[in-house]
């Protein structure tokens, strides 16, 4: 569940990027000519965001898959490949075309989902400790050295 986690919190990582990149271009729309306006328009909102999400993982090498695809030293793949120019192998560009796919849910949906597998995750951690049980013990008086009594404790803790 950790390395789900993990990916899951790249892909909203990116998507937070690829949202940024999308409200610079929107910013960029008005100074732009008209023609060029009204592509980057269609292709920044509504069913097309797709697109400049692809490009966008195309050009930085941001592949889905390796985000949950580990190395020896159990580090994800995605690290070892993104800005390392553009994919080169088919596997490299279906992952970076997911990845384009994904961030148009959003970073906030990659957040909550990331948030929830957390909180499953530290559940099923309680469900599987046992709780500690504790016992009563009669408290009792002890002698001290100097003729006075003393309380010892009267609960020990087990498990």
């Amino acid at each position: 569940m950790d390395l789900a986690i993990q990916a899951i919190m790249i892909i909203g990582t990116f998507s937070l990027a690829h949202e940024r990149v999308i409200e610079l271009l929107r910013w960029g729309i008005g100074k732009l000519p008209s023609a060029i306006a009204t592509l980057l328009d269609k292709v920044t909102k509504g069913p097309w965001a797709f697109a400049t999400g692809t490009a966008l993982s195309l050009v930085t090498n941001a592949n889905a898959l390796d985000a949950f695809h580990v190395d020896s030293d159990h580090q994800p793949l995605f690290f070892a490949h993104y800005l390392n120019g553009l994919p080169t192998d088919f596997r490299a560009v279906v992952g970076c075309c997911i990845m384009g796919l994904a961030v148009t849910l959003g970073s906030s949906f990659w957040h909550d989902l990331a948030k929830g597998l957390i909180e499953a995750r530290e559940r099923l951690r309680d469900a599987s400790v046992p709780a500690k049980q504790e016992t009563s013990v009669a408290v009792r008086m002890a002698p001290t050295g100097a003729g006075e009594p003393v309380l010892v404790s009267a609960k020990s803790a087990t498990g």
